[in-house]
């Protein structure tokens, strides 16, 4: 009587490992899934970053271009306001203008440049996250081969 109580104990033991044992499985499982979904977000977000990332740089290079042709415009404006006078007003009024849209392009390149911080904060998130949820994922999974070793 004594030992068949000792099997039943032993019995439920091996019963609560294994119940024990599933819920980590499926612990790992569902952690899978967040992973992967993590990672599919991750890489869309990431070839997002890097589409707007080259789009950015483009613009970037086009405001360069125009800021140059712009100053030299100002410079050649400023030159013929010398020789001049008849002209002077209309030509500082052009001067005002190409001012005014260097100001805008400038204002559109600190954007831009603020937008790509930006995105490589939060892809450098997203890769964090990830790591973290791989780590979490080979916990779960050398706990369930430590039941499975005890079993």
């Amino acid at each position: 009587s004594s030992s068949n109580v000792k099997i039943d104990e032993l019995m439920k033991a091996v019963n609560d490992l294994k119940k024990e044992k599933e819920a980590l499985e499926a612990r790992v499982e569902s952690s899978v899934a967040a992973l992967s979904g993590l990672e599919s977000a991750t890489a869309a977000k990431l070839v997002d970053a890097e589409a707007k990332v080259e789009e950015l740089r483009a613009s970037g290079a086009q405001i360069e271009e125009e800021k140059k042709s712009l100053e030299e415009s100002i410079a050649s404006l400023q030159e013929g306001l010398l020789t001049e006078s008849g002209a002077k007003e209309a030509l500082l009024l052009q001067v005002q203008e190409k001012d005014t849209a260097l100001n805008d392009l400038q204002s559109q390149y600190d954007e831009a440049v603020s937008t790509i911080e930006k995105l490589s904060g939060e892809k450098s998130d997203l890769e964090a996250k990830a790591s973290g949820l791989e780590i979490d994922i080979a916990t779960l999974k050398d706990a369930v081969a430590t039941l499975d070793e005890s079993l």
